[in-house]
């Protein structure tokens, strides 16, 4: 199976962000772990009523100037940090034309993937494809953590060939043990 591809710079930051949030899934939280989160927030809350009770946060001293200024501050800080982050991130793309975005085709056998591109030729055993997701249509064959093969929308007719696509990968992902003895 051959799929044709051509990954824009907004199909690899989709992918980027995705991949990101895919590391940043939160892992479920124990009993016990709760159970120390609730009994601290109790504790917590426990303290300011009892200091908003004795009268020790009395407002009549707060200076308003000062907390005004504060703010903006902190709100000017938070905007350069967001404007450094999408720099970065814009900075990170990598090459238009080069291996990651561009024109690839893609091959699919029995022995794994073959990604060719015009500066290339990548070759992947199904042993390493680790998990294939689809996210808003495109479909990423993950080689490694963050490492994957990029397949946008359009790479698909419609999503009748794409869930027959991921079908077939996972028949491949399954099969790896036969996959080596071939």
């Amino acid at each position: 199976m051959i799929k044709l591809t051509n990954i824009s710079e907004d199909d690899f930051l989709s992918y980027s962000k995705f991949a990101i949030s895919r590391l940043n899934e939160s892992k479920p939280q124990s009993y016990k772990q709760m159970l120390i989160n609730i009994a601290s927030w109790m504790v917590i809350g426990f303290v300011l009523i009892y200091l908003f009770k004795k009268n020790f946060l009395d407002l009549s001293f707060f200076h308003w100037p000062t907390a005004l200024l504060i703010a903006v501050l902190f709100l000017f800080l938070i905007g350069i940090y967001f404007y450094n982050l999408r720099n970065i991130q814009r900075k990170l793309l990598p090459n238009s034309n080069g291996l990651m975005i561009g024109e690839s085709k893609v091959e699919f056998c029995n022995k794994g993937i073959t990604d060719t591109t015009s500066l290339g030729v990548s070759f992947y055993k199904w042993e390493a494809v680790e998990d294939i997701v689809e996210n808003n249509g495109a479909v990423y064959i993950f080689l490694d953590k963050m490492l994957a093969e990029i397949l946008p929308s359009s790479t698909f007719k419609d999503s009748s060939e794409r869930t027959a696509f991921i079908g077939y990968v996972k028949s491949k992902m399954h099969n790896k043990s036969l996959h080596e003895n071939s």
